[in-house]
């Protein structure tokens, strides 16, 4: 499929616009501080798994994983390979502040394949093209929540082995599969068509509604202390061209298929 800048250009424009909503819901207290726990809740725990599941038991079948099924074996080592970059690189990063340099794992080792990625992916190639890259980051939903989250918090608090098979059996998760579950065995053809329509209007709303999300969230910190912050070019130089750039270049040689 043929993806111009101009298709591009018009998603992350529209996304921009949900995210400046969110924003000046804050900014002018159109909305309490509380929102932000209310909203994050509902959209973690509520509209994403719907998303999941509809998203994923559309396109299920054992032809599509026969077809496909490499990509969960290209996005583990990918994505495992981007954690131990993230762990280096953020020694150097947070080398002053063992906090920041959990905060810099995480923003390096994961990308924002939610809010922004699933309605991106789903506007240019379809739902055939959305669950190939439900395929490609299974392992990140995993390791996400697994490892990733802990990072963000200190080492007191993540937490041992228990814990973090509690963290991996997540919404997410249980919705992908879920969502498997019911594409492979054809049961979402027995589901009421009531319930399906419910649970994708439920999933429809995820996208803007974490978009939302992101901006409220924005809003409360100040613009200037951040531009000033010159680590955050260089997480924002590696996160968002050097290591997508690299895995690229790799895949190229690797031969990954298209989509």
């Amino acid at each position: 499929m043929s993806i111009t800048f101009g298709m591009m250009l018009n998603q992350m424009t529209g996304l921009f616009v949900i995210l400046v909503v969110g924003y000046l819901l804050n900014r002018f207290r159109i909305l309490p501080e509380a929102a932000e726990a209310v909203l994050s809740k509902l959209a973690a725990k509520v509209l994403l798994p719907c998303f999941m599941i509809y998203t994923i038991m559309q396109e299920c079948t054992i032809e599509n994983l026969t077809t496909h099924g490499s990509l969960v074996l290209y996005g583990a080592i990918f994505q495992v390979t981007g954690i131990f970059a993230a762990i280096l690189l953020a020694k150097f990063l947070g080398k002053d502040d063992p906090f920041l340099s959990g905060v810099y794992r995480y923003a390096l080792a994961f990308p924002n394949i939610g809010g922004f990625g699933f309605p991106i992916m789903m506007a240019l190639f379809g739902p055939a093209g959305l669950f190939q890259y439900h395929l490609y980051m299974m392992s990140n939903h995993v390791l996400c929540y697994a490892w990733g989250v802990g990072q963000r918090q200190p080492a007191h608090e993540r937490g041992g082995l228990c814990r973090t098979l509690k963290k991996v059996f997540n919404p997410v998760v249980i919705g992908v599969l879920v969502g498997m579950f019911l594409g492979l065995t054809g049961m979402e053809h027995v589901i009421p068509s009531g319930i399906c329509s419910t649970v994708e209007t439920l999933g429809n709303c995820f996208a803007p509604m974490s978009l939302l999300l992101t901006g409220f969230v924005i809003a409360d910190y100040r613009f200037s202390e951040i531009l000033r912050e010159k680590r955050t070019y260089l997480v924002a130089l590696f996160r968002l061209i050097l290591i997508p750039g690299a895995f690229l270049l790799v895949q190229r040689l690797l031969q990954v298929p298209d989509m």
